[in-house]
């Protein structure tokens, strides 16, 4: 007899996924790296090249998402290919016949040298960067060091700002050792100083005055609200962690705010957006069965609601499901699925959240569960939350 042995996360990922039902429709290929489900040689490339792509994916974007003007990032994209022009790179391309730094003398010019460790760069720094953090900054490699300081933590630990105040710090360094160089001129550190943090200070400015100028948002408040007479109301959320396992959950409740029954999917590995088609899926499933034919479904995930109501289904990951909960939606029962802010949704969203830690599969409560009455109390008397909306 030959055994075999399934590993257990294989299993888990297995249970996200729900199976075809017989009848419903033709079986179809699907490819499952395109969001079409087609085949492409392009598709095909990118799959095979992500392991390779994707941390060098996250280190490139720092440069073009770098919030400032063109000239310095094309500059940043040099820097990290370590291309600008030091006298090191000059000796490689026989244009000169020394390498040393012409202002403090050191054997080799390279990136790092010109931009940071030489003397007249390194006071420049000293007068930017906090005492208690000028040991790391300076130990770092050419990669480490400008991912570190223009990711969201660096010289200053603010985000954006401090990615600001760190590109533009190397685009003058390397503009006054040009001039240096070129015209003879070194002026003092405290006016470098000075014009690396008034320029910083301008293009923040600037794009603090663009985002107002563009921001369309209005505070609102927002409340969970009972279903009209003789109709249910179905809340339904998914939940992912980091370590990629996913979550559904939901309640319903009658007219009257009263607890109908309440459950929870423990999925296994799985997307955001399985998540929630699964807890729809679920909800729907049950309300049917326990006989509810007077339904609203509120959900707080805008794409779950636009894959649903969409009248052209493509062959894609959640195609089974999303077959599935149509099927149900077209039996002989008034419901209809509207959209809501996540700040009327907190309940589902903890009954999701709840079933991350609960065996693989269903479970339902016809009860509600430890944890979930600070939630159900804001909904029965009906606490708003403050919400920022995009008018």
């Amino acid at each position: 007899m030959i055994s075999t042995f399934i590993p257990n996360q294989i299993l888990i990922q297995i249970a996200a996924v729900k199976p075809p039902s017989d009848g419903k429709c033709e079986d179809l290929l699907y490819w499952a790296h395109s969001k079409t489900g087609r085949f492409t040689s392009k598709s095909a490339y990118l799959f095979l090249n992500n392991s390779n792509c994707s941390k060098d994916a996250h280190f490139w974007k720092l440069i073009w998402q770098w919030k400032g003007p063109q000239r310095v990032k094309i500059f940043l994209w040099l820097v990290m290919h370590g291309k600008i022009k030091t006298r090191e790179e000059l000796f490689k391309r026989h244009i000169v016949d020394k390498m040393n730094c012409e202002r403090c003398g050191h054997e080799r010019e390279n990136v790092m040298h010109a931009l940071r460790d030489c003397f007249v760069a390194k006071r420049i720094w000293n007068c930017l960067i906090p005492v208690n953090f000028r040991h790391h900054f300076f130990s770092f490699n050419l990669r480490d060091w400008l991912c570190f300081n223009l990711g969201k933590t660096g010289i200053n630990e603010v985000g954006d700002e401090c990615a600001c105040l760190f590109g533009v710090a190397i685009w003058k360094i390397w503009f006054w050792r040009n001039q240096f160089l070129f015209s003879q001129k070194s002026p003092c550190c405290n006016h470098v100083v000075a014009e690396i943090k008034s320029w910083a200070q301008d293009i923040q400015n600037a794009r603090s005055t663009l985002s107002f100028g563009q921001s369309n948002k209005i505070i609102k408040d927002v409340r969970w609200q009972a279903p009209p007479e003789s109709f249910f109301k179905l809340n339904t959320d998914g939940s992912r962690l980091k370590n990629g396992l996913a979550s559904a959950g939901g309640l319903v409740r009658d007219c009257s705010r009263k607890w109908q029954f309440g459950f929870g999917m423990n999925i296994g590995f799985g997307s955001v957006t399985i998540a929630e088609l699964w807890g729809l899926f679920q909800g729907l499933n049950i309300a049917w069965d326990r006989g509810i034919r007077y339904l609203i479904v509120e959900v707080d995930r805008q794409c779950v609601s636009q894959l649903i109501s969409s009248t052209r289904l493509m062959p894609n990951a959640h195609f089974s499901l999303i077959t599935a909960i149509k099927e149900l939606m077209n039996r002989q029962w008034l419901i209809t699925i509207k959209h809501i802010y996540r700040e009327a949704n907190f309940a589902a969203d903890s009954m999701a959240k709840l079933a991350g830690s609960l065996p693989l599969g269903l479970h339902v409560f016809e009860n509600p569960p430890e944890g979930l009455g600070y939630w159900l109390c804001n909904d029965i008397y009906g606490t708003s939350f403050l919400c920022s909306v995009l008018t």
